[in-house]
């Protein structure tokens, strides 16, 4: 959500929480028929079931011509199933949201063992086309296909993250919609540093200087507000670096923390508590943004 300063201070309206879900994809088979049905059918239950909103297809890490899909070199998809999968989806939605506009797919990978700058920039290029490609095949204006990134300093060099971003930008500007973390970064003004060697200067410059269309659901999961703080402070840094902190709302996963067998000690955070965690967090600061959406994000 953007705002305006006003007295100094960063002023967006607030609205009621909405909350729409996104997905880890675990359904791609190999068989791109099969993948494409499975999307299909997943898209427009969720249609049916909630109110328009950001929709994060987390397909795992790129590879060469192929997505991870969370089983690192094991298994790779192609890029051609995830591009069926994705149109499949936004047909989903589209086709069963009995006329409601307002979705946000997003085609997201990660930035997950990237660390070489030149893969990154080239990883990136490959990315924007994909979604190019999506966009040309999904028209109907109730669904927004974007591209995506899990981009998490713990994963990869800063250099390899903004590399990836910057060919992004180029190939398909005003499409990118980043679920990012801030690992290790500062909980209160004064600090920089973030983890493996990161700073909040490059993140702020990363999420918003790049392109300014860029969209962002930050993670805010921490049980104790850590996360809600940390990119306090970077929206902070960011307008001190004279850009907008463009938030589309924020990114939660409680429905990965609910699954069976699964324990989050400390990261699973219900929509409600994020929201009021990141919302407290940017007026102690004075920094009066007030977000509305989640995407609360689990496996499948």
């Amino acid at each position: 959500m953007a705002g305006n300063l006003i007295h100094g201070r960063w002023k967006a309206s607030a609205a009621t929480m909405s909350v729409s879900t996104s997905r880890y994809v675990t359904w791609l088979s190999g068989d791109a028929d099969s993948s494409e049905k499975d999307a299909y059918n997943v898209a427009c239950t969720q249609a049916k079931q909630e109110t328009p909103g950001a929709v994060v297809l987390g397909f795992g890490r790129q590879l060469p011509g192929a997505v991870s899909q969370f089983q690192g070199r094991r298994s790779p998809k192609t890029l051609a199933e995830v591009q069926r999968t994705l149109v499949a989806y936004a047909n989903g939605l589209s086709t069963c949201s009995d006329g409601a506009k307002g979705w946000i797919l997003v085609a997201q990978t990660s930035s997950d063992h990237l660390n070489d700058p030149v893969l990154a920039s080239e990883f990136g290029a490959v990315w924007a086309n994909l979604v190019l490609a999506v966009r040309d095949q999904t028209s109907d204006t109730r669904v927004e296909v974007r591209g995506g990134s899990d981009i998490e300093p713990g994963w990869g060099s800063y250099e390899a993250a903004r590399a990836w971003t910057e060919s992004y930008a180029d190939a398909a500007p005003k499409t990118l919609l980043i679920a990012p973390s801030a690992d290790g970064c500062p909980q209160q003004l004064g600090g920089s540093k973030c983890a493996n060697g990161w700073t909040i200067e490059g993140l702020a410059y990363l999420t918003w200087g790049i392109d300014a269309e860029h969209q962002v659901y930050p993670q805010v999961y921490h049980y104790k507000g850590a996360q809600a703080r940390q990119w306090a402070v970077i929206a902070h840094e960011a307008i001190r670096q004279g850009l907008t902190p463009l938030f589309g709302g924020i990114m939660t996963q409680d429905r990965a923390c609910s699954r069976p067998g699964v324990h989050c000690t400390q990261t699973g955070n219900t929509p409600e508590v994020s929201l009021a965690q990141i919302n407290s967090a940017f007026a102690e600061l004075g920094i009066d943004i007030s977000l509305s959406k989640v995407t609360d994000i689990g496996w499948g």
